[in-house]
């Protein structure tokens, strides 16, 4: 992903989907709706935030059974 985010010409948005894609090749638009953050609009995938979270939460994929970070 880093290196996604490096390329010139090319916006990376982390926590988005892909709702359409019109156009032909190398003319083209794309629809993206994206969700909102829970930290802020510099993320970038690194999994910085999730090293320093002090908060933790139950994992609900596993019922609740075990303990995780808030932030994932």
């Amino acid at each position: 992903m880093l290196e996604a985010v490096r390329t010139p010409g090319l916006n990376v948005y982390t926590y988005s989907e892909v709702e359409d894609v019109s156009g032909f090749v190398g003319n083209f638009n794309v629809k993206i709706r994206k969700r909102a953050r829970y930290v802020n609009n510099d993320c970038n995938g690194c999994g910085a935030c999730f090293d320093v979270c002090p908060a933790y939460g139950y994992d609900e994929f596993n019922e609740g059974m075990n303990p995780r970070k808030a932030i994932y």
